[in-house]
């Protein structure tokens, strides 16, 4: 991988280090080598909302899918992961992707995180696969689920993103299922 998340050789695969070396550099903190796990692993769960691990899964399945966005790099990823988790404003996202380079273009950082964020919507339908919560149950009731919801307010993008929760402006609706045996 070169600095910018970009793959040298079209079979040159990631690793979770390559995640973790991104990473610190949208946090400004290229300069230092990878330190302890626990506080890396912490470290880009706030930034991010998830580990390096899934991060590196999430990048398998959307080569697996076909659903990289074209032109798509680690780094786009890891913006799109940052806007998901944090909602930044425009200037202080495009300022946060630019890492230790300084700010990016807003035009440039839009262009290339909502791709990455329509292609992860995409991939639901591949992970998370509901037919499947009925296979080998210890008890056989009917309530299996639990599901609930939440809208979180993100600038305005238009009526595709309206939420009644926030009077018609825009927000991303998130929906949690839960199995109720497992905790899955």
């Amino acid at each position: 991988m070169d600095a910018r998340g970009a793959k040298r050789k079209k079979e040159a695969s990631p690793e979770v280090d390559d995640f973790y070396r991104l990473g610190k550099e949208m946090q400004n903190r290229c300069g230092s080598s990878i330190g302890a796990f626990t506080t890396e692993d912490r470290r880009f769960r706030e930034i991010f909302g998830c580990s390096a691990l899934v991060t590196l899964v999430l990048w398998n399945l959307l080569l697996t899918h076909d659903a990289l966005p074209e032109g798509g790099t680690i780094m786009h990823l890891l913006w799109a992961l940052h806007f998901m988790n944090v909602y930044p404003k425009q200037d202080g996202g495009s300022a946060t992707a630019g890492g230790s380079g300084g700010a990016i273009d807003p035009k440039t950082w839009r262009k290339y995180f909502w791709p990455f964020v329509e292609a992860i919507a995409y991939l639901e339908q591949f992970v998370i696969i509901f037919e499947t919560r009925k296979i080998n149950r210890k008890h056989h009731n009917d309530c299996l689920i639990c599901i609930d919801g939440v809208d979180c307010k993100i600038p305005n993008h238009g009526p595709a993103f309206a939420s009644h929760k926030f009077k018609g402006k825009s927000a991303l609706r998130y929906e949690l299922g839960t199995d109720i045996e497992t905790g899955e």
